[in-house]
């Protein structure tokens, strides 16, 4: 997963550097030429970098953030592939990642109403 998205990097990096970039060098107001410069970052990182589309549903637990939802499919992928060490060490990720999102929320129960502590129990 890490050398996929390097090589989105240096397939940026590169777009990058071949950009003809005189039309933005070559305007007066700064704010346009700010302008035409993130529209053309932007067109260049939609070009080179795919984006991948998580959706949570109703059922998703609280503490399941798209990220950690993508990680679980990706570990059900490996595991699938018989590939049981890469799996495990990404369930390890998964397991830090929602120890962390847990305890951001139940950080946050001290300051809560009783309406939004009762909301919570009803998650549960």
């Amino acid at each position: 997963m890490l050398s996929k998205s390097l090589s989105y990097i240096d397939r940026l990096r590169y777009a990058v550097a071949l950009y003809d970039w005189s039309y933005v060098k070559g305007g007066t107001d700064i704010t346009i030429v700010y302008d035409c410069f993130l529209a053309a970052l932007s067109q260049l990182l939609y070009d080179n970098v795919p984006v991948n589309v998580v959706r949570l549903g109703v059922w998703d637990t609280p503490f399941i953030t798209p990220l950690i939802k993508q990680l679980l499919q990706k570990r059900n992928t490996l595991r699938r592939s018989g590939k049981k060490s890469e799996a495990n060490t990404l369930a390890v990720k998964i397991n830090s990642l929602i120890i962390q999102s847990r305890s951001q929320s139940l950080s946050k129960l001290s300051d809560a109403t009783s309406k939004q502590l009762y909301g919570l129990l009803l998650s549960q």
